[in-house]
């Protein structure tokens, strides 16, 4: 009893960790592509072109991923001039000790 319980455990979790792969096994290709091939029924051109665009997918959302990042670094520095312009540097250094207080301890008046 115990040895099939232990067999089930092992055959959900195998199961749930295929499940869990993406189609090309990564980001841009590997051992997957060849089961996906034959899963729908792709001939060699087809496949090469879907791991093509798979592959430029991928590579169009680290683009939007970076593109966000320099966004978000572009209004910070924007931001740390306006409260330049505003504090002095002993009220920017309290300012900055207040929000991460609060972001330590899970509050509102500080960045998750």
């Amino acid at each position: 009893m115990m040895k099939r319980a232990l067999v089930a455990s092992l055959v959900i979790f195998v199961a749930s960790s295929a499940v869990a792969m993406p189609p090309f096994g990564g980001a841009c290709g590997g051992s997957g592509s060849q089961s996906l091939q034959q899963q729908l029924d792709l001939n060699e051109e087809q496949a090469a072109s879907l791991q093509t665009i798979m592959e430029e997918r991928f590579q169009s959302r680290l683009l939007m991923h970076k593109r966000h990042h320099d966004e978000m670094e572009q209004h910070r520095a924007e931001t740390r001039e306006r409260l330049a312009a505003l504090l002095s540097e002993t009220q920017i250094e309290q300012l900055e000790a207040y929000r991460l207080w609060h972001e330590r301890a899970g509050r509102p008046g500080g960045r998750r």
